[in-house]
């Protein structure tokens, strides 16, 4: 009789302990299978995170491949530029291809490049700050990526700019850079 008992504990501590190795083997398995699954996650993230950096010549290729002809300006002196969060903008005249404008009336452009999205936001800010105390005529502001582009148009800010649905069809077009990423 105690053989029988002896076997049943025997048999018994047999089996918890391949049930137990069972379930620990199930757990080293979701285990693995969650990391797996993080790594995934992280990986659409960080795809997801990374977004275009435009450069002047992608800019300029678009405002002209939407229907502009931009030129750039030599600043001089009596001219003051806005210098946004440490960058200075490449300025341009701005007009279509057909059109024969006076160059003292045509009208301009201010393009930021900066190093990221977040630099360009503190660009803004930076804007808004130093331009707070002025009563100014403001630009029409395009905001993509890492690039700022001020449209200095002649308008007035209630009317539609001469070359506004330009600046809109361009910044659509850089705009689908991201999708195509």
């Amino acid at each position: 009789m105690k053989l029988i008992l002896k076997l049943k504990w025997i048999a018994v501590a047999s089996v918890s302990l391949i049930a137990l190795a069972g379930c620990s083997n199930e757990t080293n398995q979701n285990s693995t299978e969650s990391h797996e699954e993080e790594a995934v996650y992280e990986k659409a993230q960080e795809t997801e995170s990374v977004t275009v950096q435009l450069t002047m010549a992608t800019v300029t290729d678009a405002l002209q491949a939407a229907g502009l002809e931009i030129r750039e300006v030599a600043q001089t002196e009596s001219e003051r530029d806005w210098i946004l969060d440490h960058v200075k903008p490449t300025r341009y005249t701005v007009c279509l291809p057909t059109e024969n404008i006076v160059p003292a009336k045509l009208e301009r452009v201010s393009l930021y490049v900066f190093d990221s999205e977040n630099a360009r936001t503190k660009g803004l800010e930076d804007f808004r700050k130093q331009t707070a105390m002025y009563d100014m005529m403001m630009p029409r502001m395009y905001e993509i990526h890492n690039v700022m582009i001020f449209y200095w148009s002649h308008a007035d800010m209630d009317q539609t700019g001469r070359y506004e649905r330009y600046f809109e069809s361009a910044v659509a077009s850089l705009s689908s850079l991201s999708d195509a990423a």
